[in-house]
This record gives structure tokens, sequence and C-alpha cells, in this order.
């Protein structure tokens, strides 16, 4: 989720008012099995700047599995946890820590193959 100010997702899907944040965790609960990795916590915005030619969390995104920039254990395989630890500090260092991204996953995930570095 990559969306200026998205801390209004709750009313987009009919709720009541509320953050992203508890969106996300309403919709990453165990029945559900869905990983949900958001751009900004819900009070905050999604940053972009001309020069990315989109929002923060995507270049960091882009970065991280098409350069292979996530693969922190240099094992050739990028893994939820590894991608979640990139996406968390490069959006911090583009935006000077204005912008946080969440990951909410079901606690019955504990690897997850993302992609395969060539």
């Amino acid at each position: 989720i990559d969306t200026c100010h998205s801390g209004q997702l709750g009313n987009n899907i009919g709720q009541e008012a509320q953050s992203n944040t508890e969106a996300v965790r309403e919709l990453s609960g165990k029945e559900y099995g869905v990983v949900i990795m958001a751009a900004a916590t819900g009070y905050e915005y999604s940053l972009e700047h001309p020069d990315w030619g989109h929002g923060a969390f995507t270049l960091a995104l882009l970065e991280g599995i098409n350069e292979g920039k996530a693969d922190v254990k240099g094992d050739g395989t990028i893994y939820l946890r590894e991608l979640d630890y990139y996406l968390s500090e490069r959006v911090r260092e583009l935006t000077g820590g204005r912008q946080h991204p969440t990951t909410q996953k079901p606690s019955s995930i504990s690897r997850l193959s993302i992609a395969k570095i060539k």
C-alpha cells in the first residue's frame, strides 16, 4: 500500500474512522493469511519526490527486489523479513525519518521467500 496519507483506508472500506494501521491489523489476521506492507503509518504521509518518479516506499521496494538490495543475507533469495528490514531502513533514509513503513503478517508465516536474485 503506497498511498498519500493512507490513514483513510478504514473509511474507504466502509468502517468507522480509523488509521490504516488498525485496518492493516484486521486484514492480516490468521483467518485471512494476508501479508500487508504499508508505506506509512496511519498518521503519516507517503512521501514522493520528482527525482524518484514515485513514492519513497515504491523506490525502496524496487531497489530491494529488482536490484537485489534487500538480500541482506546474500544467499540469492529475498525473504519477507529481509525485505521488511530493507524497506524500513531505506524509507527512513529517503524521508529523513518522516515516514515509517509498517508490515503485518500472520504469525503462522515464519519464513516467506519473496524473490530469487539472478
